[in-house]
């Protein structure tokens, strides 16, 4: 767990930001998500159903450490990607994924971002 200097220094210095970024980056890519080009929403990358299938499951821990994610980065300041990462997640619960991520998964990720403890 963060202590409360170590989430001021993060928000104020821009490289550990920009490595929280990049982490982000690579977690969409494992996850088959992609920001579009204005780095504005998070889209469904081409890729997606093959790397769904890695991380879509019932008891997957991935679903745990989404719920970090969001956490790490509403902490860190970067409220926006937190909310874009949570509006695509909010879609695939809303769509073909719904069962397999259930209410409980959503609902995690809906108090992460925005702030809630855990």
């Amino acid at each position: 767990m963060l202590a409360p200097g170590d989430i001021a220094a993060i928000r104020r210095d821009p490289a550990l930001r920009a490595n929280l970024r990049r982490s982000l980056d690579r977690m969409l890519a494992f996850y088959g998500l992609a920001w579009d080009g204005d780095r504005a929403s998070i889209r469904l990358a081409p890729f997606f159903a093959l790397r769904a299938a890695a991380w879509i499951g019932h008891g997957n821990h991935n679903f745990r450490r989404i719920t970090r994610i969001l956490r790490s980065l509403v902490l860190a300041g970067e409220r926006e990607a937190a909310q874009a990462l949570f509006k695509v997640l909010r879609e695939l619960h809303a769509g073909p994924y719904g069962r397999v991520i259930g209410a409980q998964a959503l609902d995690f990720w809906k108090r992460a971002t925005a702030g809630e403890p855990g």
